[in-house]
């Protein structure tokens, strides 16, 4: 009963810790996803050279593109005519942070963590599509793209709503019904997580190796998915009970970017030997990254700020914790009760 009692009360801290920069990271994602569309995006991302890989890497970091979204217009820009690697681009950056990402990670692991992995996303996002580019140079690039389309019907709504309604349409309905479901789940782990495994648990365990840490979180990472929000509460909980803030940044660069079953569909849009160069550089990337992480910040930083944070919430945490959880409670209605209502 008591463990019960501690999962509820650290979801309801962390939820109202996290609650005000994740509200204002989607209104932002909506100010982003009214001006910067799929066209102009396919404007821009149109030709195959070392500047439009790094435009797609600038495109991708704080792009609002849902999850379920990055492989359709990743297929529709090389349809389109850009180039494997401003399209491997492009899927490496985008999926690891957006701007609700980025707020979530200052809020729970500060402000270190979430410069890096911005950062991070940037430069992989660079060096994948520069390697794809260089080492897939002769090969045969008329190869037939697949169709892919969005499960989300934030590219098919009503295309005469103004720009004020297309923010708060993206940024308080669609973007929190499609990350709704990974949060909680991970608002709901790390809870757990946090109640059953006390601080330090794995500091004494294999986990505790720092090499061995990034390692393993890597293989889970590349098999696994976790969307770029939903993963920050997990790996603030696995950081506090003693793994390393590398493998913590390792598990969130190659969570959200990699997953077994999106990998068949990427190598039908670029091809196997692409699919191989972008995951090397991605594992490649994300260990140095964990490592250079780990000369600067240690787990007992964020660890304080786990057992510190309730004794700063205010009222205003609190309401934008019912606001919070009311919009991502949206992504647990039954489709069939939404067409029911025409929703």
């Amino acid at each position: 009963m008591n463990h019960i009692s501690n999962i509820i009360s650290f979801f309801w801290e962390l939820t109202a810790i996290m609650a005000p920069s994740l509200l204002l990271g989607f209104l932002i994602a909506g100010i982003l996803s009214a001006f910067i569309t799929p066209e102009l995006i396919k404007e821009h991302l149109g030709k195959s050279n070392f500047w439009q890989i790094c435009k797609a890497s600038i495109f991708g970091v704080p792009l609002p593109l849902c999850s379920c979204s990055v492989l359709p217009v990743a297929a529709s820009l090389r349809k389109n005519g850009a180039g494997k690697g401003s399209t491997i681009s492009f899927l490496t950056s985008t999926p690891q942070t957006g701007v609700d990402s980025i707020f979530i990670t200052n809020a729970l692991l500060g402000g270190m963590f979430t410069i890096i992995r911005v950062v991070v996303a940037f430069i992989t996002g660079i060096l994948a599509g520069s390697m794809v580019r260089i080492f897939t140079k002769n090969d045969d690039d008329n190869q037939e793209i697949p169709e892919e389309k969005s499960c989300c019907k934030c590219e098919n709504e009503n295309k005469k709503e103004s720009p004020i309604q297309h923010i708060i349409r993206y940024g308080f309905i669609t973007l929190p019904k499609d990350i709704g479901k990974s949060m909680l789940v991970g608002l709901l782990l790390s809870a757990i997580i946090t109640s059953f495994l006390p601080a330090n648990f794995f500091a004494d365990k294999l986990l505790g190796n720092e090499f061995f840490s990034m390692i393993v979180m890597l293989v889970i990472g590349i098999i696994i998915y976790v969307c770029s929000s939903g993963s920050v509460p997990i790996v603030l909980s696995l950081i506090a009970s003693g793994i390393s803030p590398g493998a913590g940044l390792v598990f969130l660069i190659t969570g959200p970017a990699t997953n077994l079953a999106s990998l068949t569909t990427l190598t039908k849009i670029v091809g196997t030997k692409s699919v191989f160069i972008y995951l090397a550089t991605l594992a490649t990337v994300a260990l140095i990254s964990g490592y250079i992480l780990n000369q600067f910040m240690d787990s007992s930083t964020i660890s304080q700020m786990v057992h510190s944070g309730h004794k700063s919430l205010s009222w205003l945490n609190h309401l934008s914790a019912v606001i919070l959880l009311i919009m991502l409670g949206q992504s647990l209605i039954p489709k069939s009760w939404l067409r029911q209502k025409d929703i």
